[in-house]
């Protein structure tokens, strides 16, 4: 009978987690109704164009390219409750789901890492660094979410620093040992792309990511920047929800949503935070001593994440802006979406705790059936609005939407440049806009790709398509020159920055011009006569003149010498024939 019982069990199981995993690959059929989204900052073209990725990405430089398990029988429910809770939170829709940068596959490889990590705590297997290894391999594209993991592991420093207060010397000895074998190892698999990050820090140029976030300009904002968004409160963070206030004064479709949905059940989440309190207050009773203490340093960490998620906590809102003069910690200044994956996963880890402190205190079936399946209720409940999350229009615009699908007349073209353009030159795209996007209209005319620019996905030619391809000094110059119609000086810039070809796009609906994406004075300028002055010929027009391709004016090369000549073998490798060299000269590279 105790066998038949436990493969009745075990069969049990397997059948919940076959009809789980089918859930979740039919999550994105009910969320985007078979549509595309494949714009944002991270080009989701990758996603279904991986072959012109693959031949392109550039492994070497990481910014080219980021559940809790319990054994227990009966806290296996509990388990799937409060990861429910954390792959459906709204605080996660709001940014991670409904921009898809690559933090999104941190969403699934955090909480693994996590649990490995905890496995060889507690057992010294190898194997479980192994796999971590493995996964993070795989998964390796998603760790350009560089900020997210620092934002991750600052949550868990409060609890390190904690346990100090609570554990033996030897424990505190024991566990620095395997965490320095467990992360020493997995930094070492990961070394041709972190690296590559470090170095950005000891090597830095104008154009790297450290001087992007070590930089005067870039310290100086990031107190204006945090002031601008903590605005919030601890309260709707408690109730599993995005910050209210932020999403009104930004004006976010969020707001809409809080209005018709969120408002409304805002006494029905005050569960959530019941369920925490009520854990906290009788962790004393049930849980024994080791669990205590583990359960102590959960809230600690858990409560630091509150805080960075938050910031607007009274006098640790000046605490949180001194961090500001810490080299490197600007990348945070938009703290809401740097620590809301840590501030998520600590949130259903201690709230999964919680619940199961009040099953094992709760005897009455009946009354454990309704908390569990109030707790299932109320998680499901706040995840409904997805679909309104992620099919909205593009910010500041009524009727434009980032799902398409990518025209013939752009991938015709994109094959036509690739053919006649030399790979290493630059291009730059007009018209210019706030970020790197390219715009690229589908068939219907509201249904546009915004995205960072593919232009060097598709033909491994590298573009500059707007501000964030340019660092601040060159930018603002270029603008300078655009304002002015000092053309002279713009051609000389753009020779300077091996720029010898234009791509023009006409066809960028009139209200999308007028978003948030374009700075509406300089885009007038972007016209006929700035076209004419920077460039010489047509070399490619798409096949119904929606795009188009110049020769710049003033042609420049990479290297600059006379006695010279190179063969491009890849994106870090050329073959340099030098000739009639007498005597030393420089050897410029642009």
């Amino acid at each position: 009978m105790k066998i038949s019982g436990l493969i009745y069990k075990n069969r049990k199981i397997i059948l919940i987690n076959i009809a789980i995993i089918g859930l979740i690959f039919l999550l994105p059929y009910y969320i985007f109704e078979g549509k595309l989204f494949i714009g944002g900052d991270d080009t989701r073209l990758y996603y279904i164009f991986p072959k012109e990725w693959i031949k392109n990405i550039a492994f070497f430089s990481w910014f080219n390219f980021s559940s809790v398990g319990l054994s227990d029988e009966k806290t296996r429910l509990i388990a799937l409750l409060g990861t429910l809770f954390y792959i459906s939170s709204p605080i996660l829709l709001a940014i991670e789901l409904s921009s898809f940068l690559y933090v999104v596959w941190l969403i699934g490889l955090l909480p693994l890492i996590s649990y490995l990590f905890i496995k060889f705590l507690k057992t010294g297997d190898l194997k479980y660094v192994l796999l971590a290894v493995i996964f993070s391999t795989v998964f390796s594209l998603a760790l350009i979410s560089v900020p997210w993991i620092l934002g991750y592991l600052i949550s868990l420093l409060s609890g390190l620093i904690a346990s100090v207060f609570i554990y033996s010397k030897k424990d505190i000895l024991i566990f620095l040992r395997k965490t320095f074998i467990f992360f020493g190892i997995l930094a070492l698999s990961q070394s041709f792309w972190f690296l590559s990050f470090v170095l950005n820090f000891v090597i830095s140029d104008e154009s790297s990511f450290s001087t992007a976030i070590l930089s005067e300009s870039a310290i100086n904002s990031f107190i204006p920047t945090v002031l601008s968004t903590a605005i919030g409160n601890i309260i709707f963070p408690l109730l599993n929800l995005f910050h209210r206030q932020i999403a009104f004064d930004f004006n976010w479709n969020l707001g809409n949503l809080f209005l018709n949905f969120y408002d409304k059940t805002f006494l029905l989440n005050l569960f959530f935070p019941c369920i925490l309190f009520y854990g906290i207050t009788h962790s004393k009773k049930i849980l024994n001593h080791s669990e205590r203490k583990l359960f102590a340093i959960l809230i600690v960490t858990f409560l630091s994440s509150l805080f960075f998620f938050t910031v607007n906590i009274g006098f640790l809102k000046s605490f949180f802006l001194l961090f500001g003069h810490i080299p490197g910690f600007v990348m945070f200044a938009n703290f809401w979406s740097k620590f809301d994956l840590a501030y998520v996963l600590l949130y259903s880890i201690v709230i999964t705790t919680s619940l199961i402190i009040v099953n094992r205190h709760v005897k009455n079936t009946i009354s454990l059936l309704l908390i569990n399946g109030v707790f299932f209720f109320l998680t499901i409940l706040n995840f409904l609005p997805v679909k309104d999350l992620v099919n909205t229009p593009v910010w500041t615009t009524k009727n434009i939407y980032s799902n398409i699908i990518v025209p013939k007349e752009y991938t015709d073209f994109m094959t036509d440049v690739k053919n006649k353009v030399n790979s290493t030159s630059n291009v730059l795209s007009l018209p210019l806009n706030i970020a790197s996007y390219s715009f690229i209209k589908g068939e219907n005319p509201n249904d546009v790709f915004i995205g960072t620019s593919p232009v060097k996905l598709f033909t491994g030619i590298n573009d500059f398509s707007g501000d964030l391809s340019f660092t601040s000094n060159s930018w603002d110059n270029l603008n300078l020159y655009i304002q002015k119609r000092d053309y002279i000086k713009l051609n000389q810039f753009l020779e300077r920055h091996n720029i010898n070809y234009v791509f023009n796009v006409k066809d960028i609906p009139d209200e999308l011009k007028k978003s948030y994406l374009f700075n509406i004075e300089a885009l007038a300028l972007q016209d006929s006569k700035l076209l004419k002055a920077i460039t010489s010929r047509k070399v490619v027009v798409s096949s119904e003149s929606n795009y188009e391709l110049y020769s710049a004016k003033n042609k420049s090369t990479l290297f600059i010498s006379r006695n010279i000549q190179f063969q491009k073998i890849s994106p870090v490798k050329y073959k340099l024939y030098f000739k009639n060299l007498k005597s030393p000269q420089n050897l410029i590279f642009l």
